[in-house]
């Protein structure tokens, strides 16, 4: 049997278990997303998106979603998971809310997606049935998708504090694969802050999908931060498309640390006048892990504004993708777009493909890129070894400011210095080895 007719046979398996089963139309969205799957298969390095990053590995893992009751673990399991603030939190194990976990402040507009395809299936249905056309690594998250978060701030309002969404995988049901779908509205001139993690344990290979549609509303503001670290064997694979409407701002940080294969693809349209987009992130990479970082950015009206910069950190025989696209709409006057991409690589055999690009179609633009990648720089690392600090302390030093400088900036004090320690946490092992060397 190819890998093409493993996805229907898995997706005819459960398809009658899914949630939403009993809902016509989102049935035909499901078959029409697997039927593509049967017929193209994930994505190969053909694919110019996909050049750098092969999922073949992925599609003989098992597709199957966790479909019985997620076990429940300890509340104290969340242990260093919760965020040193305070928060309204969702839980997910093996992708399905657990409500048990979860602790969700009245008027707080958030539910779960297996919750509203039952109260409210026709208000989803704008969202679920938008795919787009042979993106066969969306459409593996719409075919089997089971549960997420749905977040609906109306016009004016500001959510505060944050919601914690935080997506745990157990072994359970071991290889089991987790699909999630969060819809995230946040109308005019309402503020939202979201922090994500994503965390699971085990050693038995398998998938985690994650797909996140957001939409803002003219001179809406969200702030969303995302922990990623995930067990070594599994691959995650998540896309955030982002349609943001006058005026209003959109930024978003990631620090990616686990995962065998970690990829991160967002998409943002900056569709009305005046909107802005900040995207930043770090990746931390050792042993043979891959991280792949893929971002558009389309400016399709006047006097939008972006800003991105992602910095990596490679060890061992890590590799990093960073692919990031800028396009300039004709008639979007008036644009400010920046972009940069840096890495440290401290390993001979650390690898970094980088690939940003300008896509300008309009005159009277400011539009500028970069990348870099090198060592450690041995002359700082000579002169802080000239003071008296160790080889260790000192290669901590810089390879924690050149991370850090790019997480501190943030002015959430909750979500920094939980970013910050899962930097740490990396960063500790890795130095050790540098000091052996």
């Amino acid at each position: 049997m190819t890998h093409n007719e493993r996805f229907l046979t898995d997706f005819a398996a459960v398809a009658a278990d899914l949630p939403g089963a009993s809902l016509d139309w989102l049935c035909r969205v499901r078959s029409e997303a697997a039927g593509l799957l049967g017929e193209r298969g994930l994505p190969t390095p053909k694919a110019e998106a996909w050049k750098y990053t092969n999922l073949q590995p992925v599609a003989r893992l098992s597709l199957r979603p966790a479909l019985t009751a997620p076990p429940r673990p300890d509340p104290a399991a969340l242990g260093d998971l919760r965020l040193p603030c305070a928060c309204s939190r969702m839980v997910f194990v093996n992708g399905r809310f657990a409500p048990e976990l979860s602790t969700i402040g009245a008027g707080v507009p958030a539910v779960s997606l297996a919750d509203a395809l039952v109260r409210e299936p026709g208000a989803l249905a704008p969202w679920l049935t938008q795919e787009r056309e042979a993106d066969t690594a969306r459409a593996l998250n719409t075919a089997f998708v089971t549960d997420g978060a749905v977040i609906r701030v109306p016009a004016g309002r500001q959510v505060e504090p944050p919601i914690h969404l935080i997506y745990l995988g157990t072994d359970g049901e071991t290889g089991a694969a987790r699909y999630v779908r969060n819809l995230i509205a946040v109308e005019a001139g309402a503020d939202a802050t979201i922090f994500e993690t994503h965390v699971s344990g085990g050693d038995t290979p398998a998938i985690s999908s994650v797909v996140t549609q957001i939409v803002l509303g003219a001179g809406a503001a969200l702030r969303r931060f995302t922990l990623q670290r995930e067990g070594a064997a599994l691959s995650h694979l998540a896309l955030t498309e982002a349609e943001l409407g006058a005026e209003s701002r959109f930024e978003n940080f990631v620090v990616s640390v686990g995962g065998r294969l970690a990829r991160d693809e967002i998409a943002v349209r900056l569709a009305g006048r005046g909107a802005a987009c900040v995207l930043e992130g770090v990746y931390l990479g050792r042993g043979r892990q891959h991280h792949d970082t893929t971002t558009r950015i389309l400016h399709a009206e006047p006097a939008g504004r972006s800003r991105e910069h992602y910095r990596g950190v490679l060890d061992g025989a890590a590799r990093a993708v960073f692919q990031g696209r800028v396009e300039v709409a004709p008639g979007a006057l008036k644009t400010d777009a920046y972009q940069l991409n840096e890495n440290l690589l401290l390993s001979d055999d650390a690898e970094i493909d980088t690939k940003p690009e300008l896509l300008i179609n309009a005159d009277d633009v400011k539009c500028s890129h970069g990348a870099t990648a090198g060592s450690v720089d041995e002359e700082a690392l000579y002169y802080l070894r000239s003071r008296g600090i160790g080889v260790r302390d000192a290669t901590a030093m810089l390879v924690g400011g050149f991370v850090g400088a790019l997480i501190d900036h943030w002015p959430h004090a909750g979500a920094a210095e939980t970013l910050r320690r899962a930097a740490a946490a990396w960063l500790e092992p890795v130095v050790a080895l540098q000091e052996a060397a």
